[in-house]
């Protein structure tokens, strides 16, 4: 089958983007994998060079409002064409001028944009049977238009772009009218979009996997929840959203006998505030920053860990929470944060108010008050459940969802 893939995104170990989702490069690998010929083109966006100029005099604005780093900021790398193989996934990259960084692409640029793909999959002799893409703009408008001239299967899955803000801005009721099946990366966003557009279906859930090599690995059979002197540990972006500081908050309330100590993995801005903000609560000595870390050691470190806790705000899905459950953490996550329908309150896991410092310490306190055979239970069931979600799994069920 012939699979051609849009995104603006499409980080990779030659042409690297921090804090870029590695969402795209996993599927479209995976369907490598299972026989697939797959195309992705990357409509990355150049701006005027101006603009490259004049960021770095409002980078402290773009780092606070995006949740960037700076190392993203004034690159060019992604505003020129270029073309790469990764692991047999031919990738082009072909940037769209725009002047607006939050605005529209014009019409003339989408249809220039339709051409130039069209030419790069005649050079290759290659007619999709599937066109799929991720992030609104522009790739919603162009799957649209490349449905009409291809005729073949279309599908696009939204992010965090189900509110009523995005659907009028980016004119999505028109363009969806030509694609055949619209998926989202949470139930909870599923739930929104079907309710903004009236739709008289359900967006299939298009969530991303752990490698299937981790599942294969995976010693959760020997592991065993302390009953007291918790591990926890908590990994993800030190940004605003992900709301590190209430759980630094909620650690805080419990002596060492209960919490020996919180683990946060990560870099980003407020590492500083954060830090500042343990030494507050006379928690210092009990926590530890580690930095950003391989993906390897991660899994290690939940391995080792008790509990894992992240209760972002406004989270689109958060693949950490999957591989934490594999590694037999009790995982708390955030209600309405991506991981609803996958994890069950009080099941395999725990669900809590998203920045709730307050619940996340009543979950804590109830999970030291479990027996050990209570603990075992939502341990083994939450890694049974995260076995379900391995990258072949899901790449397989996002393409089942396009073609039923």
């Amino acid at each position: 089958m012939n699979i051609l893939c849009l995104t603006n995104e499409y980080p990779n170990k030659n042409y690297p983007k921090k804090d870029s989702p590695w969402i795209v490069p996993y599927f479209a690998r995976e369907w490598v994998k299972q026989g697939n010929r797959v195309i992705v083109v990357v409509n990355s966006t150049k701006f005027p060079l101006i603009c490259y100029w004049g960021v770095n005099f409002i980078k402290p604005f773009l780092m606070k409002k995006y949740n960037i780093i700076e190392s993203n900021l004034s690159s060019r790398t992604w505003a020129k064409p270029f073309d790469l193989i990764d692991e047999g996934v031919l990738v082009y990259n072909r940037p769209m001028l725009k002047y607006i960084p939050s605005g529209n692409f014009t019409e003339t640029r989408c249809k220039h944009q339709v051409e130039i793909i069209a030419d790069i999959l005649s050079a290759n002799g290659f007619v999709p049977d599937v066109i799929t893409g991720h992030w609104l703009n522009p790739q919603l408008r162009l799957i649209s238009m490349l449905t009409e001239h291809y005729h073949c299967k279309s599908a696009f899955v939204f992010h965090s772009e189900v509110t009523s803000n995005y659907i009028n801005k980016y004119n999505v009721r028109q363009y969806i009218k030509n694609i055949h099946r619209i998926g989202c990366r949470s139930k909870t966003n599923s739930e929104i979009l079907k309710a903004n557009l009236g739709l008289p279906y359900d967006p299939f859930v298009c969530p991303s996997g752990i490698p299937d090599q981790y599942i294969e690995d995976r010693q959760v059979s020997g592991k065993t929840i302390r009953d007291h002197e918790l591990q926890v540990i908590c990994a993800g972006r030190l940004v605003n959203y992900k709301r590190i500081d209430a759980v630094i908050t909620a650690c805080a309330e419990f002596e060492k006998e209960d919490i020996r100590q919180l683990t946060i993995v990560g870099e980003g801005l407020l590492r500083e505030d954060l830090e500042k903000s343990a030494k507050e609560h006379s928690f210092s000595e009990r926590i530890v920053f580690t930095g950003r870390v391989e993906r390897d050691a991660l899994i290690h470190m939940m391995y080792q860990s008790d509990v894992f806790a992240l209760i972002s705000e406004k989270e689109v899905f958060g693949l950490v929470y999957l591989e934490a459950m594999l590694q037999g953490c009790i995982v708390i996550a955030a209600k309405g944060g991506g991981v609803d329908g996958i994890i069950i309150d009080g099941v395999n896991g725990f669900l809590c108010e998203q920045g709730n410092s307050k619940e996340l310490a009543s979950i804590i306190s109830k999970i030291l008050r479990m027996t050990d055979a209570e603990k075992k239970q939502i341990s083994e069931k939450a890694a049974a459940t995260a076995t379900q979600y391995s990258d072949s799994q899901v790449a397989k069920m996002y393409l089942s969802n396009i073609l039923e």
